[in-house]
């Protein structure tokens, strides 16, 4: 067996630079408005988007070659650039808030805006008709069966190593890091979830760590 060819120096460059751009969507977008879908939890999700297709390609590069995991990380980049929602006032005990009701298409709306960027900087043409599948595979919803807990409708056993990993990764805190990262995460997707309840809090002497 041959030693695998990795993606050229230009391929891993004008990747890089989609990430950067990625990135710099969510940041103008999101930083400072949202406390859990922001550049930090999309970084950590690029980033173990890559280390997972990196195992994966170090156990089979046939099928997970070098270059899907610049992929990997193309989608991570890209899957939570859009983030539109409505508040819907909540009652909460004596309190009451605005709870963020997302739209249903953000993931297809985010798909729409990676395949857009692919297609204005002609960035790998053979691979942008999985790009919106697999970022699809990352839309949760609530688990009606484990309370408490979400799952991904869309991902299905045919899913491409791809978005296997991206939905993992998307999820993936609470295997791939230890619990204070999980807490912090559980913290942020509350205060964003329940938009001021921090202030509520705060205002009667509690706390929502």
């Amino acid at each position: 067996m041959g030693v695998e060819k990795g993606p050229t120096r230009n391929e891993a460059s004008r990747f890089k630079k989609a990430e950067q751009f990625a990135l710099g969507l969510i940041e103008d977008r999101f930083d400072g408005e949202l406390a859990y879908h922001n550049t930090k939890h999309t970084s950590r999700v690029i980033k173990d988007t890559g280390r997972i297709l990196t195992v994966m390609n170090s156990i089979d590069p046939i099928a997970v070659p070098k270059i899907d995991i610049l992929r990997g990380r193309f989608v991570a980049a890209f899957h939570d650039v859009v983030q539109e929602y409505d508040l819907m006032p909540q009652e909460i005990g004596d309190m009451v808030v605005d709870k963020i009701e997302r739209h249903p298409d953000n993931e297809a709306k985010s798909a729409f805006e990676a395949r857009r960027y692919m297609a204005t900087t002609d960035l790998d043409p053979a691979n942008r008709e999985w790009v919106h599948k697999d970022i699809m595979c990352t839309a949760t919803l609530p688990d009606s069966v484990y309370v408490r807990s979400f799952y991904q409708p869309n991902l299905y056993a045919e899913q491409s190593f791809i978005g296997l990993a991206v939905a993992l990764a998307d999820l993936g805190v609470a295997g791939m890091h230890g619990p204070a990262d999980l807490h912090e995460d559980g913290v942020a997707l509350f205060r964003e979830q329940f938009v001021g309840v921090a202030d509520l809090l705060g205002d009667v002497g509690l706390t929502d760590q």
